[in-house]
C-alpha cells in the first residue's frame, strides 16, 4: 500500500495503530513491519530507510485529528 501523506503523518499513524488492542505486539519491530506493508516514498520516489521513521515528530494538530478519526474503532 502506498502512503500518500507526509513521513510525520505516517509516523503518527503507525504509532497509534500499534496501540490498538487487536494489533499484535511487534516487540520493537513495528517500523520494519510498517516498511513491508507500506510504500513511503521521498520526493525522488525512493523508499525511505526504516531508520528515518523513528526520528519523526508528530504532525500538526489538524493532521492528527484526521488520523485519529480514521483509527477510531
Amino acid at each position: 500500500m502506498r502512503w500518500s501523506g507526509s513521513l510525520s503523518s505516517f509516523y503518527y499513524f503507525n504509532k497509534k495503530l500499534n496501540k490498538l488492542s487487536f494489533i499484535k505486539d511487534l516487540k520493537g519491530n513495528k517500523w520494519g513491519v510498517a516498511n513491508k506493508c507500506f510504500y513511503i516514498l521521498n520526493s525522488d520516489n525512493v523508499d525511505y530507510e526504516v531508520s528515518k521513521f523513528r526520528t519523526q515528530k508528530d504532525p500538526s494538530k489538524k493532521v492528527k485529528a484526521v488520523l485519529d478519526e480514521i483509527l477510531e474503532v
